[in-house]
């Protein structure tokens, strides 16, 4: 994919010698214990982008940005929602996501509170939901997308992924269905359009 300025090398999920497996992940980032912090790290990713990804117009480099609490926060509520709306299983086949299995391991990690934040004493322990929140946007990092403030506990988008957002993922029918999902649930939105069905 070329930006005009950069060229984002992709590869086909499927089939490819290039992609990555879960194997191979867990070997690169060993905290990530089992399939399901696998798939919270993809939620938490999503949710980084949802809230960024507001308006492909006014993408602000340096300026937008989330702080760990803040992604703890819009996690909770959003598997809080989700686990509401799925008593009999229909949200989670619905949409493909293992509601179930996700919201009793996030609600079994170690909660931080914004004191700690602010006495700069966040744990990223691997039981801990800012120890999963690190390694979900360490994944960012690695590829240059994001920066994280370790001074500032806060993450801020790169202009690559900005691009990456504008010439692929705004192409991913998925990636367009779940981020209007978050932001639908975390408006409140969802809630009420399940209770319709």
């Amino acid at each position: 994919m070329n930006s005009g300025h950069r060229l984002h090398l992709l590869v086909n999920p499927l089939g490819s010698g290039f992609a990555t497996n879960f194997t191979q992940l867990r070997s690169k980032y060993s905290r990530v214990e089992r399939k399901t912090h696998l798939h919270i790290i993809n939620v938490i990713i999503l949710v980084f982008l949802a809230e960024i990804d507001q308006d492909e117009q006014h993408f602000k480099p340096g300026v937008d940005s989330m702080s760990y609490i803040q992604l703890a926060d819009q996690v909770s509520a959003l598997f809080q929602a989700w686990i509401g709306m799925d008593s009999e299983g229909s949200f989670s086949k619905q949409w493909r996501l293992d509601v179930q299995g996700m919201h009793k391991v996030w609600s079994s990690l170690y909660m931080q509170t914004k004191s700690q934040e602010e006495g700069d004493t966040l744990s990223r322990g691997a039981g801990s939901r800012i120890g999963l929140i690190h390694e979900a946007m360490k994944l960012l990092e690695d590829e240059h997308l994001a920066f994280i403030s370790e001074s500032e506990k806060r993450v801020f988008p790169r202009e690559e992924l900005y691009e990456r957002m504008r010439y692929l993922y705004h192409d991913v029918d998925r990636y367009k269905e779940l981020r209007a999902l978050v932001a639908r649930t975390l408006s409140g939105e969802e809630a009420g359009q399940d209770a319709a069905y």
